[in-house]
């Protein structure tokens, strides 16, 4: 068993518990003094990376992503094309990112699809749903 002190600033200072490689479970034992407290944050871990079969094809979006794309734009309601191209980023944040011109793949994909219009301006509207 291991013994950490951590010093807590005013700043906002964060601790991460992370098992070993091979591990399945740990556990951890923190004593906080009372001018302290405790926040559960859980993060998404991205995936481990598979063995590399060649460069992965960044050409076609699957169905089921254009479609949670699609429901969270929707939620975003942006106006112009390039704020619904930074929304899509956003949505891709938290793992390795896509690249503008991913994003501006994804988004014509739905535009295709006629969920969504663009017109000469870059105003964007959504069809009905």
């Amino acid at each position: 068993m291991k013994t950490m002190t951590i010093d807590i600033e005013a700043d906002s200072s964060s601790v991460e518990f992370v098992l070993r490689p091979g591990a399945r479970s740990g556990k951890v034992v923190v004593v906080l003094s009372d001018e302290v407290e405790i926040l559960s944050v859980t993060h998404a871990r991205p995936p481990a990376p598979a063995a590399s079969k060649g460069p992965a094809s960044t050409s076609k979006v699957s169905a089921d992503d254009a479609a949670s794309v699609l429901k969270r734009l929707r939620k975003l309601n942006p106006t112009t094309k390039n704020a619904a191209i930074n929304s899509i980023k956003a949505m891709f944040n938290f793992g390795p990112g896509i690249s503008d011109e991913k994003a501006t793949e994804i988004l014509e994909s739905l535009r295709k699809e006629g969920a969504l219009a663009i017109d000469n301006k870059g105003k964007l509207k959504f069809t009905t749903a």
